[in-house]
Parts: structure tokens; C-alpha cells; sequence
């Protein structure tokens, strides 16, 4: 009797669980089902796109503005007649002046990445390490140290430097400025 009833009872929960089956396997049903699952990506990518043209739109003023002020930054460096760089905190540069680099008998983008040290002389390097750990805390004025060109004597450069921050983006710099003395 138990096994009799164990049975009806399996042969219940077959018969209700192909009733889902087949209401699952109706044709109409899956279409529609798809329907609303291909709707609902739709929406979400047409969202989504909407939003990458907002930040591609966002990105392309960020980098015509970039473009402006790098424009800017050259012919104003251009202009200086003195030796002008910039450098991070540690002393290695980042960009420099044309004049810069003719003083020093090397092309401004062979300055780039190099340490400022390699273009002290010698004697001076205790003193550029001192205006290095200064420069941090205060702008340094009119404070002499010998810069050392290729292939030539060392140069007494009056010296001004200054931290510069960066509003936030990237790390803070350095600027330098020489004047032959």
C-alpha cells in the first residue's frame, strides 16, 4: 500500500512538472519572454551609450583644453630669456627650455626624465640636495649654483625656484629658473 501510494503520488508531481514543461517549451510564451529580456537590454544600452557619448563629449573639452594651455606653457617659455625647468620633487626633469638646453649643449628633449644632478657641477651637488629639501617648504631667490654643460666649464647661474602644485592632479613640481650671473 505504501509503495502504491508513494507511486500516485510521484506520478502526481511528473504530471504537474511536464505541465510546466510544456508551458515553458510553448513557442509563444519563450517569443515573448525574449521579447521582454532583448527590450530591457535595449533600454539599458541605449542608456548606456547615451552616457559614454556625454563622457566622450566631457573628454574631447578636457583634452582641447589641454592642448591650450601645453600651447600656452611652450610660447611662454619661449619667451623667457632665462634657462626655464621643471622637475618632480626629486630633482628629475620633466620638460626645459630651449635656452636651457643650449646652455647646456644638449637637445631640451635629452633633458627630459634625466636628474638635475647630472647637470650640476660637482661641487654644487651638497647644495642642490639642500634646495631640494627647501624648495618643499619655501621659494628659493637669487641663490647661486654652477650648472656643468657638455663638453664645457661649469656656468654660475643665479637660481629661483619654486614648488607648484597641481590642483590636485599628478604630483606637485618644481620650476626653475637660471640666469647666468
Amino acid at each position: 500500500m505504501l509503495i502504491e501510494n508513494g507511486t500516485a503520488e510521484w506520478a502526481t508531481y511528473l504530471k504537474g512538472h511536464m505541465a510546466s514543461l510544456r508551458s515553458q517549451l510553448d513557442p509563444e510564451v519563450a517569443r515573448r519572454e525574449a521579447l521582454a529580456v532583448l527590450d530591457n537590454t535595449y533600454a539599458e544600452l541605449s542608456v548606456s551609450s547615451e552616457e559614454l557619448e556625454r563622457q566622450g563629449s566631457q573628454l574631447e573639452e578636457i583634452l582641447a583644453h589641454s592642448i591650450r594651455l601645453e600651447r600656452r606653457h611652450s610660447v611662454l617659455v619661449g619667451l623667457i630669456r632665462d634657462g626655464v625647468l621643471e622637475t618632480d620633487e626629486a630633482g628629475t626633469i620633466r620638460q626645459a627650455s630651449p635656452r636651457l638646453a643650449r646652455g647646456l649643449n644638449v637637445r631640451a628633449e635629452y633633458l627630459v626624465l634625466k636628474p638635475l644632478l647630472v647637470f650640476v657641477w660637482e661641487p654644487d651637488y651638497q647644495m642642490l640636495h639642500h634646495a631640494l629639501r627647501r624648495v618643499t617648504t619655501e621659494a628659493l631667490l637669487d641663490w647661486e649654483m654652477h650648472l656643468q654643460p657638455r663638453n664645457g666649464p661649469p656656468v654660475k647661474m643665479l637660481v629661483n625656484a619654486a614648488r607648484l602644485e597641481n590642483d590636485g592632479v599628478g604630483p606637485a613640481s618644481i620650476l626653475w629658473v637660471f640666469r647666468e650671473a
